[in-house]
């Protein structure tokens, strides 16, 4: 028997409103979804990787956290603070001029994390024995640092 509520084809299936409904629904539902796990899983496998390199970094597996770090790059290439993370991994491989890329690439990423971004690449002037960059940006770091609003008092 037949409920007189819900309308239905002549085979007895579905009425074709309901099946445009459902259809509509899901469509909606995957223009919702579909770019949510579009940007946020590239993002949140990019940060196990990154966890990853900062574990093998505390074991001193600087060649691990250099695998690790590179997946995370490549899962999310638009983050300044990968790359400065590679930066400090390649300068405890020796990597220096490779270090010092990506301390500059980083610049271009986030120009308004340079303070941090600088003296990452102070340290790797320091370590090639480039004294003069060392210093200008030392220079570069303190500007930066007077520039800063000072914290209010509470």
């Amino acid at each position: 028997m037949s409920d007189s509520l819900s309308p239905s084809d002549p085979a007895g299936g579905p009425s074709s409103s309901s099946t445009s409904v459902r259809v509509v629904i899901g469509v909606a539902i995957a223009f919702v979804v579909v770019p949510m796990i579009w940007t946020a899983v590239p993002a949140e496998v990019s940060r196990w990787y990154r966890d990853a390199a900062t574990e093998a970094e505390l074991d001193s597996d600087h060649e691990k956290a250099s695998e690790y770090i590179e997946r995370a790059i490549q899962w999310n290439p638009h983050e300044a603070n990968l790359f400065l993370q590679r930066a400090r991994t390649r300068l405890d491989l020796g990597q220096l001029k490779e270090a010092l890329e990506d301390c500059n690439h980083a610049l271009e990423l986030e120009p308004e994390n340079r303070l941090v971004t600088v003296y990452q690449r102070l340290l790797i002037h320091q370590r090639k024995g480039d004294h003069d960059q060392a210093l200008v940006d030392a220079d570069e770091i303190v500007k930066l640092s007077t520039d800063q609003p000072a914290a209010s008092p509470m």
